[in-house]
């Protein structure tokens, strides 16, 4: 005898996927792993417009699908109709919530609320501190909130960055999100009954500043079957990220002003990912650097790729890119930050260099040493199998739903 699938309701910012952009893998993750034992609702509020098409890979997995609408809240629609910049900066910084809440509107929890048609949900899984409001739209019995990053850190080192490059009033709007998202998580966290990590001292530190319960989840990726490399005169180096999330501008930004200067002669750049700023394009139009814009399909250029480059200053969670070059077996140089939150090791598994200089020998120290190559390689490709394999992180993320509906079902009985 067969029993129906209890449904389950999934909130992402971004349309969910099996590669590409991090947040929509961990989002793919958690619907992959979600519906083999649920029957998954996949509620969209997408980061920006236009509202994003649902993929085969997302039909396959998801048994509904509803695309919110992008409409802000009153007074993130008068600050975005402020004209002079001086201003609408001043309101931003005033106001309460973090930015990307502006979307969570009685409005939007009503048009959720309706889709659902009173369901009464086995769990609801919100991906993202910003959108944690929308857990109270329905009925569930278990309620998960999933942080891919730790928004709180990441805008106090963004704030930082810009400090350190002389820009004071950016540096100031970062220092009031990461606050207005301080504020959402001492009001959110406990409303949950699991907040996952990406990274366990993330979920250590959390635990010791919030009420709530913390669980690690990590990032998953699968090994993949490379491509053989063709020789080039100069050796590639490698980024990937999406360009409009301001850590991965900034370590674009780092990459191509600070230590391609000291590879020009000797490599090519290539960065991979949508949202370049013009800055970045005229940085790129100067040098041997290639903006290749959203890539399908990133495998031809790890093939190329003599070093995967993560020259991240800024962020929190981990960092998929890094699994991602293990999976294709290129070898990964990254900034310490741009290494937090997994579990390896400097020298063993990835080559770690802070500054520009150091950051550009020692890619030109993993180009020239095959043998070092290699031994990186080799490291990567056994971690990734061993702590970071894709089935594992979804077998826990349904162990993690499984656990928490027994002991709701115990505290009921």
């Amino acid at each position: 005898m067969t029993h129906a699938r209890r449904p389950l309701l999934l909130v992402t910012p971004i349309m969910p996927a099996a590669a590409g952009n991090g947040l929509a893998m961990r989002a793919g993750l958690a619907l992959a792993a979600l519906a083999e034992t649920h029957e998954v609702h996949l509620c969209v509020v997408p980061v920006s417009d236009p509202a994003p098409d649902i993929t085969p890979f997302v039909a396959a997995h998801a048994a509904r699908i509803r695309v919110l609408d992008l409409v802000p809240d009153a007074h993130a629609a008068l600050i975005g109709r402020v004209i002079d910049p001086a201003e609408r900066l001043r309101h931003r910084r005033g106001y309460a919530r973090p930015w990307l809440a502006r979307f969570c509107t009685k409005a939007a929890y009503d048009v959720l609320a309706a889709w659902a048609g009173g369901t009464e949900y086995a769990s609801v899984q919100v991906n993202g501190l910003h959108l944690a409001p929308f857990a109270d739209a329905v009925a569930a019995r278990v309620r998960v909130l999933d942080l891919n990053d730790d928004e709180i850190r990441t805008r106090e080192s963004l704030a930082a960055v810009h400090a350190r490059n002389g820009d004071a009033t950016q540096s100031e709007l970062e220092r009031a999100e990461a606050d207005a998202y301080r504020r959402f998580a001492a009001h959110w966290f406990p409303r949950f009954d699991c907040v996952l990590t990406a990274a366990r001292a993330d979920a250590i530190r959390l635990q010791a500043e919030y009420q709530g319960t913390f669980t690690e989840l990590a990032n998953g990726y699968d090994p993949i079957l490379p491509k053989p490399k063709p020789a080039y005169g100069r050796f590639h180096v490698l980024f990937v990220g999406t360009l409009g999330y301001p850590p991965n501008t900034d370590a674009a930004r780092f990459l191509c002003r600070d230590i391609f200067p000291h590879l020009h002669d000797r490599a090519h750049l290539d960065i991979a990912g949508p949202g370049a700023p013009p800055d970045l394009q005229r940085l790129a139009n100067k040098q041997a650097i290639t903006l290749h814009g959203m890539v399908p399909d990133l495998a031809p250029l790890y093939a190329t790729a003599a070093v995967a480059a993560v020259p991240i200053r800024a962020g929190g969670g981990t960092r998929i890119k890094i699994l991602e070059a293990f999976a294709h077996r290129v070898p990964v140089v990254s900034t310490s930050v741009g290494a937090e939150g997994l579990d390896v090791m400097p020298g063993r598994d990835f080559l770690c260099a802070d500054g520009a200089q150091a950051f550009a020998a020692a890619c030109c120290r993993v180009a020239a040493d095959h043998g070092l190559a290699a031994n990186l390689r080799d490291a990567g490709t056994a971690l990734l199998r061993r702590r970071y394999a894709a089935i594992n992180v979804r077998r826990d993320l349904r162990r993690i739903h499984a656990a928490l509906t027994e002991a709701k079902q115990a505290a009921r009985t």
